[in-house]
């Protein structure tokens, strides 16, 4: 069965929010291997929030 405009569009934000998480989970453990706990504690927060969204 074809995909519809709105489900393309849908998974076409939801594949854009995955790569915005994994962006901040690697932010997150960068920071961290640098002592930097709050500012990883930050990026772990949106990447949560883009991984919740792009599911």
């Amino acid at each position: 069965m074809p995909q519809s405009d709105d489900d393309a569009a849908k998974q076409e934000g939801g594949n854009a929010h995955v790569g915005e998480g994994i962006s901040h989970l690697g932010e997150a453990v960068d920071h961290g291997k640098q002592g930097h706990g709050e500012v990883a504690g930050e990026h772990r927060q949106e990447a949560l929030k883009h991984l919740q969204q792009g599911h």
